[in-house]
């Protein structure tokens, strides 16, 4: 069992369970973060120095749009003045041209809100 505390009160969790949720599934049973992220990976590594079509996503939250080193960015993420947040990388995600328009990433994962959230829990998870 693993202890959390939520809300002040201590409670149990099963082992199973909370390891599940670390690894980006959701607890309720739907997709896995980490096959979500299989659609990425065909462009983004979680390795750090390891840029592909699209640069490596370690260490991804709270850092700025176009700030890996050594990764040729198009001028539209040069420039944006975006910090890669839950929020702003849940609407990246769903819609790339909205929040940078002209990025030349074209993909967009979904706009199942239960998905997104389980695909940037397990980035969160993997990337620290």
């Amino acid at each position: 069992m693993v202890i959390s505390v939520i809300g002040g009160f201590a409670s149990e969790i099963p082992v199973a369970i909370a390891q599940s949720y670390a690894a980006g599934s959701s607890a309720a049973g739907g997709e896995d973060g980490k096959a979500l992220f299989a659609k990425c990976a065909a462009c983004h590594a979680l390795t750090p120095g390891h840029n592909g079509r699209g640069p490596t996503l370690y260490h991804i939250f709270g850092r700025k749009a176009g700030a890996v080193p050594g990764y040729d960015y198009s001028f539209a993420m040069k420039r944006a003045e975006v910090v890669w947040r839950q929020n702003t990388l849940a609407q990246f995600i769903t819609n790339p041209q909205r929040v940078v328009p002209g990025t030349t990433m074209k993909f967009s994962i979904s706009e199942n809100s239960q998905q997104i959230e389980a695909l940037l829990d397990y980035l969160r998870t993997i990337t620290r």
